[in-house]
């Protein structure tokens, strides 16, 4: 049908079992390459950094060098349709997990800053 599909699994070794267990199938049907497994934000992930790595893109930005692009199909392709395949749902609609949130996130390491710490440790006090 030319979609890519996107299983997600609460665990990454369920979806790793899954994806080995499957793959036999995937491969028969000549869908291997359009099959993905991985956790919701393993799946978060491949989709926030499909076309760059946005975490090294901000790191750039932010270090002034500025990125020649975020986003946008690297490709003249016309992208494929997207579906998403959630097992164990009774488990990711649980409260603890559900209202989790994904936080893709960067580190900036500037030499004022780990000056600015050490300074700033240096001027602690003991507690009372």
């Amino acid at each position: 049908l030319g979609y890519d599909v996107y299983c997600a699994c609460y665990s990454a070794n369920l979806s790793r079992r899954d994806e080995k267990d499957f793959e036999p199938l995937f491969v028969a049907f000549g869908v291997r390459k359009h099959v993905f497994y991985d956790t919701i934000a393993g799946i978060a992930n491949m989709s926030l950094n499909k076309d760059t790595d946005v975490r090294k893109a901000v790191n750039k930005l932010v270090r002034g060098e500025h990125p020649r692009k975020f986003a946008g199909s690297s490709s003249s392709s016309k992208p494929r349709p997207k579906a998403a395949l959630i097992d164990e749902i009774d488990t990711l609609l649980q409260k603890d997990f559900f209202t989790t949130t994904y936080n893709p996130c960067t580190t900036l390491y500037f030499p004022e800053t780990v000056a600015l710490l050490r300074w700033l440790y240096s001027q602690r006090k003991s507690p009372p």
